[in-house]
């Protein structure tokens, strides 16, 4: 309920987040990358630095399991 009210949006886009974890293990990777494109958007946007690394780190993840190493190197570093 919290969720739909849309009162919560920091909460929403870590749920979303988690969200995209699972798309990646389910080898729906490219709806877990844009998952976490939205998500990289809005903590960039309140500059929350600690959300903004785990993000990355999450696509990372994803990127590497689409084959796509260099990306998810650089993005990891």
């Amino acid at each position: 309920q919290l969720l739909s009210s849309g009162n919560a949006p920091d909460l929403l886009i870590d749920v979303r987040g988690e969200r995209a974890m699972t798309l990646m293990n389910f080898g729906r990777l490219d709806e877990a990358h844009q998952e976490l494109e939205a998500c990289l958007r809005h903590w960039s946007q309140g500059d929350h630095e600690r959300w903004i690394g785990l993000t990355e780190m999450r696509m990372g993840l994803v990127e590497a399991k689409q084959g796509h190493k260099h990306a998810a190197v650089e993005r990891l570093a």
